[in-house]
C-alpha cells in the first residue's frame, strides 16, 4: 500500500462503518475477454458513508454456490465523476472474480463495504508535480482513478504512465487511457508487451529493473525529476522497482505502492488448522466491535486472531486476509502479538498500535484488539 498517509485520510478511515450496504449493479461492462467493470447504483442517502478517494478499493460480498463470499475490489471511478466503478478480472481458481465475469448483470444486488486503502496521494489545485506511474495488467484499477484525479485537480502536473501487458487486446481500460493521454498533452503513457512483437525491442517485455535502466538511458525515465512514483502490478515488479528508486536516492515517502496479493502474506491464509489439547498456552484476547467487548481464548502459533473472532461468529471486517489491504485492522490496546506480514499500515500506525488482524499472532497471556478505532 502506499507510503504517504496523512492525517486527515486517518481520520476519515477511522470513522468508516463495517457494515455491508445493499446496491443494484447499474452497469457491467466487458472491457477485456477475461475483465468487466462493474458500475454501482448508489442511493442518494448512501453516498455520504461511501466518500472516497481516488486509488482506495471496496469490498465485495455476494453468494456463491450457498456461501457468502468476499473479496476487495480497488474503485476504477475518480471521486469528482460521481461514479462507483470497479474491475474484476478473472484470476485461476478465482471464485469470487470467475463467478462475478460469468454471472453479473445489471439490476443484480450485492453487497459493498467501505471504502477502505491508502494508496493515496493529497492533490491540491496549487501543486506542480511531476508523477511517474508503473502498472501492470489489473494493476491499472486503482491507478487510472488517481490519473484522472490528478488531472482533474492538479492542471500543472504532469503524468507518465508505464503500463505493462500481454497483449494489445488485453490492456484494461485501453479506450479511456487513449481518450484521456489525447485530452491532456501532460499526460504520456508508454505501453510494454510480454506477448506481442514490436518493432521497437524497448517496448518488448516485462517492467523491471533491467528495462528501467534503459528507459533511464533513453531519458524517458527521469528518476531525478520525478515527485512520487506509484507502483501498482506483481509483488516482485513492486518491490524490486521500489528497491532500485530507493537506491537511486529517491526518499521512501514519495514510493507509493499497491499489492493486490502476497506470497508473505498468503502464508496464514494457507495454513491448515491443527487439534488442540485441554493443557496448551492460550492467550485470553478480547475484542472490542461495535461498541461490545468479547474475550476469546486463541493459542499462540496457529492461525491469525481473526480466524478465531470469525469462527465465534462475530463480525469483525475483513477482506483479503493476505495483509496487503487494511480492512481487519485493530488498535492493541494491551498485551502483544506477532504481525507475520504487513504491506497495508504506515510505520506510524504499527507505532500507534494498529495490528493486522489477518496476520497477527498472540505473543502475550492477555491481549485487548479494538476494531472501533
Amino acid at each position: 500500500m502506499a507510503f504517504l498517509f496523512s492525517r486527515r485520510k486517518k481520520k476519515e478511515r477511522r470513522n468508516m462503518h463495517h457494515e455491508f450496504i445493499p446496491v443494484k449493479i447499474s452497469s457491467v461492462k466487458k472491457e477485456t475477454n477475461d475483465c468487466i467493470s462493474v458500475e454501482f447504483d448508489i442511493p442518494k442517502e448512501v453516498k455520504s458513508n461511501l466518500t472516497f478517494l481516488a486509488g482506495q478499493y471496496l469490498t465485495l460480498r455476494t453468494e456463491i454456490d450457498g456461501e457468502s463470499v468476499q473479496r476487495p475490489y480497488s474503485l476504477c471511478s475518480a471521486p469528482h465523476e460521481d461514479s462507483y466503478k470497479v474491475a474484476i478480472k478473472k484470476a485461476e481458481h478465482g471464485q469470487f472474480s470467475n463467478h462475478a465475469n460469468s454471472h453479473f448483470k445489471s439490476g443484480d444486488t450485492i453487497e459493498v463495504m467501505g471504502p477502505e486503502g491508502n494508496f493515496t496521494l493529497d492533490l491540491s489545485s496549487k501543486n506542480s508535480k511531476k508523477y511517474v506511474f508503473f502498472a501492470a495488467g489489473s494493476g491499472i484499477t486503482p491507478v487510472i482513478s488517481l490519473i484522472k484525479e490528478i488531472l482533474h485537480i492538479e492542471p500543472k502536473s504532469s503524468i507518465t504512465l508505464f503500463y505493462g501487458n500481454k497483449t494489445y487486446s488485453s490492456i484494461i481500460f485501453y479506450e479511456e487511457l487513449q481518450e484521456l493521454k489525447n485530452a491532456h498533452e501532460r499526460f504520456k503513457i508508454h505501453y510494454f508487451f510480454t506477448e506481442e512483437p514490436m518493432k521497437d525491442q524497448m517496448y518488448c517485455g516485462r517492467l523491471d529493473v533491467s528495462k528501467c535502466n534503459v528507459l533511464a538511458q533513453k531519458l524517458i525515465l527521469k528518476t531525478e525529476e520525478t515527485d512520487e512514483f506509484l507502483l501498482c502490478g506483481p509483488e516482485k515488479m513492486i518491490f524490486d522497482l521500489k528497491d532500485l528508486f530507493l537506491e537511486q536516492g529517491v526518499k521512501k515517502e514519495h514510493i507509493h505502492f499497491e499489492l493486490f496479493e502476497s506470497a508473505a502474506g498468503n502464508i496464514l491464509k494457507n495454513k491448515e488448522p491443527k487439534e488442540h489439547s485441554p493443557d496448551e498456552d492460550m492467550a485470553e484476547v478480547t475484542i472490542t466491535l461495535d461498541g461490545e467487548d468479547h474475550v476469546l481464548q486463541v493459542p499462540y502459533d496457529d492461525q491469525p486472531i481473526i480466524e478465531y473472532v470469525l469462527d465465534a461468529g462475530y463480525p469483525a471486517p475483513f477482506s483479503c486476509l493476505g495483509g496487503v489491504c487494511c480492512s481487519c485492522r485493530a488498535k492493541l490496546l494491551e498485551g502483544e502479538v506477532e504481525m507475520m506480514a504487513n504491506f497495508a499500515l504506515e510505520d506510524e500506525e504499527v507505532e500507534e498500535g494498529y495490528r493486522l488482524t489477518c496476520q497477527s499472532l498472540p505473543r502475550s497471556d492477555k491481549i485487548h484488539l479494538d476494531y472501533d478505532q
